[in-house]
């Protein structure tokens, strides 16, 4: 598939119907697989081996294969109790959104059940993809370590006749939760990680909330990310179908950069129960990786992160006058981490990882200190600074 992979799905499911992420898909993984350059077959006999885990066992070969007076386009189960999604004795033609599951008839082996297309020299032909069929799917059921997943091929078969005849590969994709469905042509977002947030300014509102993450590893499928503020209390019944269900009006959307992200929220900025964001409420941040299923209208899955640190907003004195001015350095670390205040006082110093599992806790009773971080895995920390009436927090990456 070429690199401009949303613009050319754009292209073949626009007229699809528009489908709502389906309800209950919290625990929903689909690992997909581009196949870079789309791989052609016309030449007889030539073939294509899908491997869908990357196991190393290959689960089913695409085939183009002749023998006189016949041609053959087949999809060939390979691995342990592999088969595809039959119509009528043949492969069937899968439109944008079917369902491959449990329910759907399937073939094993068979001599002609498993062709898209076959055809002779005299002009007859057999098969449900005996046209000119473009970006259609081909529903597999395989085994994974004995346990049954489904997955969906994408295909397109151009057919005149035995001499103008081909048959390209473009991408794949399997739901990784053993006996659970997929839909045809349904991708799922990557998830955003290492989510920091900090307090930031003395508004008591949404302006003083910053959130910091890292981009999904892999954007290309993410539309947007939505940033959702979440009262603490309810934090840990918070889930994808959860996120999934929050008004517009109540998260903060980012487009991807092709970067990490960080973004102060606005005065306007509610939670997700549509209450202003203010000062002495504990909160977590949470960012939704949302696929453009409103473009693409796929039933494609969004990716929940994990929380970020606890953050309760609050008007400071001592440091936050002092906050720009805090100097850390190096950052990134690998050794001695310095830390300079603008003026002395007492202070304590906490360095946790995202989890909030604490590695180091000091006192001080200077304008400077020092941390060791000799022996902490590499990886993204928050070091929090306090004194008796305030907080504030940064992020610390050791490399």
């Amino acid at each position: 598939m070429k690199k401009n992979l949303l613009e050319k799905l754009k292209n073949y499911s626009k007229t699809a119907a528009a489908l709502a992420v389906v309800g209950g898909t919290a625990n929903a993984q689909i690992v997909y697989t581009d196949v870079d350059a789309d791989t052609t077959l016309n030449t007889f006999p030539s073939n294509y081996e899908i491997d869908f885990d990357g196991d190393g066992v290959i689960d089913v070969n695409a085939q183009v294969l002749s023998n006189s007076p016949y041609y053959q386009g087949r999809m060939q189960p390979v691995g342990t109790n592999t088969s595809v999604v039959a119509s009528s004795t043949y492969v069937a033609v899968l439109n944008t959104s079917d369902l491959i599951s449990i329910s759907n008839s399937f073939v094993t082996s068979s001599t002609y059940g498993l062709n898209l297309v076959s055809g002779n020299t005299s002009g007859s032909t057999w098969g449900n993809w005996n046209s000119n069929i473009d970006d259609k799917y081909v529903g597999v059921k395989f085994d994974i370590s004995g346990t049954t997943h489904y997955g969906w091929i994408r295909v397109s078969v151009a057919y005149n006749d035995i001499n103008d005849f081909s048959m390209t590969i473009k991408d794949f994709a399997y739901q990784a939760i053993a006996d659970s469905a997929i839909y045809a042509g349904s991708v799922q977002a990557d998830t955003a990680y290492t989510l920091v947030a900090t307090d930031v300014d003395e508004n008591g509102n949404g302006l003083d909330m910053q959130i910091e993450f890292n981009m999904a590893a892999n954007e290309q499928f993410i539309e947007e990310y939505r940033v959702m503020v979440v009262k603490t209390a309810d934090a840990a019944t918070f889930n994808l179908d959860s996120a999934n269900a929050v008004d517009a009006a109540n998260y903060t959307a980012i487009a991807p950069t092709g970067s990490n992200i960080s973004t102060v929220l606005t005065d306007l900025s509610n939670d997700i129960d549509g209450d202003a964001i203010i000062n002495d409420v504990p909160y977590k941040l949470f960012v939704l990786s949302v696929t453009p299923d409103s473009v693409l209208s796929i039933n494609n899955i969004n990716s929940l992160s994990a929380e970020s640190n606890e953050i309760t907003l609050s008007f400071t004195t001592d440091i936050s006058k002092i906050e720009t001015n805090i100097n850390i350095y190096p950052n990134p670390v690998s050794n001695i981490l310095n830390i300079r205040l603008e003026k002395a006082d007492k202070y304590t110093i906490k360095l946790t990882n995202i989890l909030g599992e604490e590695f180091i806790i000091k006192e001080f009773n200077s304008d400077f200190t020092t941390l060791d971080i000799n022996g902490l895995t590499k990886g993204n920390y928050i070091l929090t600074i306090s004194n008796n009436v305030s907080i504030t927090t940064k992020q610390v990456v050791i490399k």
